[in-house]
């Protein structure tokens, strides 16, 4: 019950003692009910086209719009996402203004980059250490949870930076000349 009022508090910005953490959270995580951006209605509209069926409808909503809000927050200029990622999310990522290039193609994420992994698993994981070297943000969502095995995954990668994590999503912003800290968020 502790753990979860602390997610709650983080979530709010109450005990983020990060200036920039503290900018993501109240910019991106929870930027308050007044604020809108116009890509949510191209993502409710790719929600209603495509139907999930490893996502329910507000799980994905609330990916899409905090994938969004994450790339204009950090002022990203490519997200890198899964080829066969839902339209959704693509839609969130082309909103954003950001190039969306599919994770495969081209070249390998660096420094202003946002990468997208949506599942947590052996495979994904040297994905993952690419885009920590190259100093890119990732935000990793899964509908099972798995922040025991992040937890054990990035403590064994060399990481400053900021960690928010909950229990299905975790967003991993490297900033040179930080110390690694980490706040669990209600996401």
């Amino acid at each position: 019950m502790f753990e979860a009022y602390k997610r709650w508090r983080h979530s709010r910005g109450f005990g983020v003692h990060s200036p920039f953490a503290y900018h993501i959270v109240t910019t991106a995580i929870t930027p308050g009910r007044r604020y809108a951006y116009y890509g949510y209605s191209d993502i409710d509209t790719a929600l209603e086209t495509v139907p999930s069926e490893e996502y329910t409808y507000g799980q994905l909503r609330k990916d899409a719009r905090l994938l969004l809000r994450l790339a204009v927050a950090l002022g990203t200029q490519r997200i890198f996402i899964p080829a066969d990622e839902h339209p959704a999310l693509r839609a969130a990522a082309e909103a954003s203004g950001a190039v969306v290039v599919n994770d495969k193609d081209c070249c390998s994420p660096s420094d202003g980059d946002l990468v997208l992994i949506s599942s947590f698993d052996a495979k994904r994981f040297g994905h993952l250490k690419d885009s920590i070297a190259g100093h890119a943000a990732v935000m990793l969502t899964s509908p099972s949870s798995f922040a025991k095995n992040l937890a054990k995954g990035i403590l064994s990668i060399q990481f400053d930076g900021v960690m928010l994590y909950g229990t299905r999503t975790a967003l991993l912003l490297p900033r040179s000349q930080t110390a690694y800290t980490a706040y669990s968020m209600a996401f």
